[in-house]
Formats: C-alpha cells, structure tokens, sequence
C-alpha cells in the first residue's frame, strides 16, 4: 500500500506570532501582546525558534524577578542571537 507522504512548512511571520501568544499561554506567563508582534519579525521563522523564544523569556523572567515585556523580550532576543552566532 502506497503511503501518503505529508509535510509541515516552517511559519511564516503571521503564524510565528501566534505560535509565540499560545506558547505564552500554555505556560501561564502574562504578556502584553506586543510582545508576540515584537518577537516574531525578529525570530528565525521556525517552530524551534518560537519555542526557544519562550523558554528563554520565561527562565529570564524568573531569574530577573521583572514581568514579561517588550524591555525583557529584547533582552532574551539579543542573548539569543549571540548563542546563534557563537563565538
């Protein structure tokens, strides 16, 4: 029997953004939706990415003890693109 063959594209910025307001979501973590629409243009545009995104705000949110916001969101983006890039 021939096996139907399916395959997931990457998201586009649209999807990206809402991707990054559901990941907020499931971790319960209280964001201004700015923060989704700041992030997404600015993110590699793939699901690893948002869920990076994420993790890394929601660490820097409790080790900053600060709440989630454009401020700490471009904090995070930075360290991020710094990992990406290396050394």
């Amino acid at each position: 029997a021939a096996m139907a063959r399916i395959s997931l594209e990457e998201p586009d910025e649209t999807l990206l953004e809402k991707l990054i307001v559901k990941l907020l979501l499931d971790r319960q973590l209280k964001a201004p939706p700015a923060v989704a629409s700041f992030a997404a243009p600015r993110l590699r545009k793939t699901f690893a990415a948002a869920h990076e995104f994420v993790d890394a705000l929601d660490r820097a949110s409790i080790a900053s003890k600060r709440p989630v916001g454009i401020g700490l969101a471009r904090s995070v983006l930075a360290n991020l693109s710094e990992e990406e890039s290396g050394p």
